[in-house]
């Protein structure tokens, strides 16, 4: 079911973003078969990534509501949902918990801040609930890990981490891309070439172009 929640999710906040249905089709269709997403076909718990769109789209929409001085008149209930997507999302998969949260933290002062809400005391309250909560249902499930990674000394050491970070993968990844980017100018060259010859030698047949 990741897949059409991922789209379904994307479609929801590209439409907030823009109130536009077909960016927000586009929107939803490209996360949902994003290629990183099927790279990590065997990873259920990477593929449950919907709930990221969801929080951001519940985020966004408290932000949009009506707010009055001081944050009075803002719909909690969209925060609430966001923070319940968070939630979720962290539980879902410990790659996105790390990675995830602290964007989310990060996307929602930005809101603030572009909105000019920081003065907002309400508005502050209703953020730090909303962090509350979703650490609250997160950290029952984190401690028996880290309980478990002191007891055992699981700590990885730095060579594992080098060897099995992004850093290796992404520069394979880039040196692929651009060998691909050259080859696809190469061939676009020599289809431009062929059609060009191909094109001089037609008016030359037609006597439309001097043949020496």
């Amino acid at each position: 079911l990741s897949f059409p929640l991922c789209g379904l999710a994307a479609w929801a906040l590209v439409r907030e973003l823009t109130g536009r249905d077909a960016a927000a089709l586009v929107g939803g269709l490209v996360f949902m078969f994003a290629t990183y997403r099927a790279e990590q076909y065997s990873h259920v718990q990477v593929l449950s990534s919907q709930w990221m769109p969801f929080a951001l789209y519940g985020i966004r929409r408290y932000f949009d509501g009506t707010g009055g001085p001081d944050g009075w008149g803002r719909d909690v209930k969209p925060l609430l949902w966001a923070a319940v997507a968070l939630a979720v999302q962290n539980l879902s998969c410990g790659y996105y918990l790390l990675y995830f949260a602290p964007f989310a933290a990060v996307y929602a002062l930005w809101e603030m801040v572009t909105r000019r809400a920081w003065a907002e005391r309400r508005t502050w309250l209703h953020l730090a609930a909303a962090g509350f909560l979703v650490a609250a249902i997160t950290a029952p499930f984190l401690l028996p890990y880290a309980e478990v990674r002191t007891r055992f000394d699981m700590a990885r050491t730095p060579t594992e981490v080098a060897r099995l970070s992004g850093i290796r993968v992404s520069r394979t990844l880039t040196i692929g891309w651009a060998i691909a980017g050259v080859r696809l100018i190469s061939d676009a060259a020599d289809a431009l070439t062929a059609w060009a010859t191909l094109r001089t030698a037609s008016f030359q047949r037609l006597g439309c172009v001097d043949a020496r």
